[in-house]
């Protein structure tokens, strides 16, 4: 239905596609796969995140001459030279770094939990051993799937 939807004319959908012999039903996924989708949700997040802290610190350096090339590794680079920030931008790039860290942490905290689950689970462990298929990877479509 493309117009006049509501949530009677949805149920009545719901119920009509139901009694068709050719509906197909999707598998209810376990409190385990569903965890790992969201530890593997949580961290894209934090990883995205990251990234624009990243962005930001090298922006505000940037303003005042100091210059990194891209990527972590450069952001860390920056680290060294905050103390030729002027006084009144210092705490505020020093706090980014604070941030940057703290996402490291959590980063590393969640992607820990992402391999307790690929040891716990025989099929993300096969779907590893293809060619370009890592740990992270195997362990979302193991829990994507039925």
């Amino acid at each position: 239905v493309k117009r006049g939807k509501t949530d009677a004319a949805d149920a009545a959908a719901i119920c009509e596609a139901v009694t068709r012999p050719s509906m197909r039903f999707v598998a209810i996924k376990s409190e385990a796969c569903s965890s790992v989708l969201v530890v593997h949700r949580t961290r894209d997040f934090l990883v995205r995140q990251r990234t624009q802290i990243g962005n930001a610190i090298r922006a505000h350096m940037t303003e005042f001459g100091i210059v990194a090339a891209k990527g972590a590794q450069n952001v860390d680079r920056l680290k060294e030279q905050l103390d030729r920030l002027p006084e009144a931008a210092q705490l505020p790039v020093s706090l980014l770094f604070d941030q940057l860290a703290e996402t490291d942490k959590r980063i590393d905290r969640l992607t820990d939990e992402i391999k307790e689950a690929f040891k716990q689970n025989e099929t993300s462990q096969r779907l590893a051993t293809i060619p370009g298929v890592g740990i992270l990877s195997a362990t979302i479509i193991a829990a994507t799937t039925p």
